[in-house]
């Protein structure tokens, strides 16, 4: 950590969404910003304001978050709002030293970039989806003019922040073995994500209008297909044992919304999932509230196809639930191991044999669960990756 003496550092978060809006890169970026400006460090939010919905500028708790205006109806729109990005992107890089940008779905964020070396700022850069904005994405996968370019921009930066051994590996391949590859998964605030006990998950059942004795079973993400839900709907009609299944995600989405586009198929989840399993499934929607909801769960479960290291996963590990979840490329055996701090699996038919496992062996439930609680205590928590970024930087 930085001493007392020293000269408060100043991060800017850039991210595409935060609060309120519900996209997990954006909450993890206002959480990060929260735990920094709780240390003598200072953060600030810089994201977008869509056709002007939201408040400009305010402060949640301790973080301070700035909104771009942005009018994102159409190709002629972006170009007017284009103006007004560089605008906010030179006077908000100038007035901090660290530039952190939230993966490669920021407007502009190639702009963001370049006016920070420009300004001799330091940046880090995130990748945070397989397939949209991992270096091969970026870089190997576009025509050889763009590839260039981009491969130029990335180049020098102080700080690469891999949050998986893929995206690791892929950024070696490009650049070589290189001192600013920062490979960790983006932390949790294990004072905020913690684990209660019995008597205080049965009280928030009950405030939570959750059933006392019945398991429950939950996934935190937005009803998109890459998701796995479908599948998850059917493997859990195997289950021998009572259960409610906890889906907390966006589901049906307002046309001001940015997943509105998905709308249709989101929609066609919700009603298979409420056809499958009927009312052994609720589906509550975005919840603010999400650290309660995993705190009074028995599993956690997560079928996804294409993730870069999902938020949820580690939060419900630091709220001492057991991990049941498909085999991510890059993020397993970096962080989830099978039979260690969770339990992997390959196939969706593995569900319900898996979660029967868990329920008929509590002892071996008990030991995975505090594994992985010791794992995010020891290596993966805000307190213990900002020293480690802080290194990166200073290097």
């Amino acid at each position: 950590m930085t001493s007392s003496t020293q000269n408060k550092r100043k991060f800017l978060l850039l991210t595409s969404f935060t609060l309120p809006e519900t996209a997990g890169s954006g909450i993890n970026a206002y959480r990060f910003a929260r735990f920094i400006n709780n240390q003598i460090d200072k953060a600030t939010l810089l994201t977008f304001n869509r056709n002007c919905k939201l408040l400009s500028k305010e402060i949640i708790e301790n973080v301070p978050i700035h909104r771009i205006p942005y009018f994102n109806k159409g190709l002629i729109m972006k170009i007017i709002s284009l103006p007004i990005v560089i605008y906010y992107y030179l006077l908000f890089v100038w007035r901090n030293d660290i530039i952190f940008i939230y993966g490669g779905r920021v407007f502009a964020w190639e702009l963001a970039i370049f006016i920070s070396k420009l300004f001799q700022k330091k940046i880090v850069f995130q990748s945070l989806l397989e397939g949209i904005d991992d270096i091969n994405s970026l870089i190997i996968n576009r025509s050889k003019f763009y590839s260039k370019i981009y491969k130029v921009l990335l180049k020098d930066i102080q700080c690469y922040y891999s949050i998986n051994q893929n995206f690791t590996q892929q950024y070696i391949t490009i650049y070589g073995e290189k001192s600013s590859i920062l490979t960790l998964p983006q932390g949790v605030n294990e004072g905020e994500f913690h684990q209660i006990l019995d008597e205080k998950k049965k009280q928030l059942r009950e405030e939570l209008s959750l059933p006392i004795h019945t398991q429950l079973i939950i996934s935190i993400g937005f009803l998109l297909p890459r998701k796995g839900y479908i599948e998850i709907f059917e493997q859990l009609q195997k289950l021998e044992y009572d259960y409610k299944y906890l889906v907390l995600g966006e589901y049906n989405p307002s046309n001001n919304h940015f997943l509105s586009g998905y709308k249709k198929e989101m929609m066609e989840i919700y009603l298979k999932g409420r056809r499958i399993l009927k009312d052994r499934v609720s589906f509550l929607g975005f919840c603010n509230n999400s650290v309660q909801y995993l705190q009074c769960s028995d599993f956690f479960l997560m079928n996804s196809v294409q993730e870069g290291f999902p938020n949820a996963m580690l939060e419900a590990m630091s709220c001492g639930i057991p991990v049941v979840t498909r085999s991510l490329k890059g993020v397993t055996n970096f962080f989830i191991k099978h039979m260690y701090n969770s339990l992997v699996y390959n196939s969706s038919e593995e569900i319900p044999l898996l979660l029967n496992h868990l329920y008929h062996n509590p002892e071996e439930r008990k030991r995975i669960v505090q594994t992985a609680r010791l794992d995010v205590e020891e290596k993966f928590s805000f307190t213990k990756i900002y020293p480690r970024l802080l290194e990166k930087l200073e290097k």
